[in-house]
């Protein structure tokens, strides 16, 4: 009986230090940096929809921007940016991770003149959840409509 304890506890032992390897082994590395320069999926990267703001810096550039600068420095799902649609003073940021993807929306703080995160996203919007999270009806349409589909 005690045999048959010992090689029990002994498989045990070696199956928990394989795990153990096989989990070191499988993390990610030091991912590289977030890329931009080549949009492969997306032919236009960015996009502004007709409808006022406020601000002349709320363009899709200075969003995209935003999105880039709020990325982890490790970026450990190595998320790439996509298309990035402006309507008004909100903005939605498509990005695609290793294991992840979705829309970031935005919204451009007038009084800061800086974007703000409103939700990293983690899916796709439609233009009733855009109008819960505060997004004007027009402007979550003209956004939505500004996505590839």
């Amino acid at each position: 009986m005690k045999q048959t304890i010992l090689a029990a506890l002994s498989i045990v032992i070696v199956v928990a230090l394989l795990a153990g390897v096989a989990v070191y082994y499988m993390r990610p590395s030091s991912a590289p940096a977030v890329q931009t320069a080549q949009q492969p999926s997306v032919p236009n990267n960015s996009s502004s929809v007709p409808i006022p703001s406020s601000s002349s810096q709320a363009t899709a550039q200075t969003a995209l921007a935003a999105y880039q600068a709020a990325l982890s420095k490790d970026n450990v799902d190595n998320i790439k940016t996509y298309q990035t649609v402006v309507a008004g003073n909100y903005a939605l940021q498509v990005w695609k991770g290793d294991v992840t993807s979705g829309q970031a929306l935005l919204k451009f703080d007038t009084t800061k003149n800086v974007w703000v995160i409103v939700d990293p996203g983690g899916g796709t919007w439609n233009i009733a959840d855009l109008v819960v999270m505060g997004v004007p009806k027009d402007t979550a349409t003209a956004l939505w409509k500004g996505l590839p589909h």
